[in-house]
């Protein structure tokens, strides 16, 4: 998906999903959905992002740790459809998760970005800011658990996710 290869990723995620759910193992198939969420949302499929993160928050009662970022994929296909109402919504809750658990397994900067870019979008401009310097703090602490300068540079650079965070950051907190 990262590499612009997104029919074939969402088709991998489909068999994915299909595989997990036929297996009865919901931790992948809750993944999977996730993963087409993800990537129905790079294809500006807001719809079928909306039903894959749908589908995908039904099972995170079973994966909680895991659930936070399929609400965090709702919340970003709803701010696509426009329903600016619902995915703050969903993104407040999503982020009240992720603050209960203290760190995700998976998606911990999705969370964040999202919740911050739907503040904005619903006209919470001191809230987004907050929000997206806290995006910001946090990734740069998990940054600097990297030893490896070049991993911590393809982390902040090459993960679409922190790169927004960052690129937020400096538009709204650096002028």
């Amino acid at each position: 998906m990262y590499r612009g290869q997104l029919v074939e990723a969402r088709a991998l995620a489909e068999a994915a999903a299909s595989a997990s759910r036929q297996a009865g193992f919901v931790r992948t198939e809750l993944l999977a959905r996730c993963y087409l969420a993800r990537a129905s949302v790079a294809m500006g499929d807001l719809d079928a992002a909306e039903r894959e993160a749908r589908a995908a928050v039904a099972l995170s009662p079973n994966a909680p740790t895991l659930g936070v970022q399929a609400f965090a994929l709702l919340g970003r296909a709803l701010l696509g459809l426009g329903r600016i109402d619902g995915a703050v919504r969903t993104a407040t809750e999503a982020s009240s998760m992720l603050e209960s658990f203290g760190t995700l397994e998976e998606g911990e900067s999705l969370v964040r970005l999202t919740f911050a870019e739907a503040l904005a979008a619903g006209g919470r401009q001191g809230e987004a800011a907050a929000a997206i310097a806290s995006a910001r703090a946090a990734l740069l602490a998990r940054a600097d658990k990297l030893s490896d300068p070049g991993w911590r540079e393809r982390l902040l650079r090459d993960v679409p996710d922190n790169a927004r965070t960052l690129d937020l950051a400096r538009q709204w907190l650096d002028g």
